[in-house]
């Protein structure tokens, strides 16, 4: 029997700071993924069917999260959500709600008063070892997936300090 590759991706900043349904529906192979901090929108279905994902990561800008969008991802068990504003989603954005929901210091009754209550397990945290992906492209060696130097990425998937992430 083959392996399956799974990835920890930390996403860099879209185009249009909003992750959309064409980017990671559908993708078995996504493990745990951190969003971009200029990220303000995850639309529809933009995870749907990720069914390996674990980990989710949501910086502060996001405003909201729209329908559908970890539908069908059963083993998604922990989700970072870094706005001290529950942020707006749909009660059809999660597949379940058995996932543990780490919220900033000091919000949680502002989340379990929200449609966020429905997490059976809703933690606060400050944070601490959770970092965004910062990027310094003239600094940064990227690789492509089969390994060549490339010397200016374009948008897309690439490995740099031997982890993948997408551009």
């Amino acid at each position: 029997m083959g392996s399956v590759l799974v990835y920890h991706i930390n996403i860099c900043s879209p185009l249009d700071n909003k992750i959309s349904i064409k980017n990671f529906a559908n993708n078995f192979n996504l493990l745990d993924v951190s969003l971009p901090k200029t990220l303000t929108t995850i639309a529809d279905a933009a995870f749907l069917n990720a069914q390996n994902l674990t980990t989710i990561v949501i910086p502060e800008n996001v405003d909201s999260i729209a329908d559908m969008v970890f539908w069908n991802c059963p083993n998604l068990t922990t989700i970072y959500v870094n706005n001290s504003t529950p942020v707006n989603f749909y009660y059809t954005t999660f597949y379940t709600y058995s996932a543990t929901l780490y919220v900033p210091n000091g919000t949680k009754d502002a989340y379990e008063a929200s449609g966020w209550g429905l997490f059976e397990n809703i933690v606060e945290t400050d944070y601490t070892g959770i970092k965004e992906l910062e990027m310094d492209a003239a600094a940064d060696v990227f690789y492509d997936l089969n390994g060549r130097v490339v010397e200016k990425p374009a948008k897309g998937v690439y490995i740099r300090n031997g982890k993948k992430f997408v551009y």
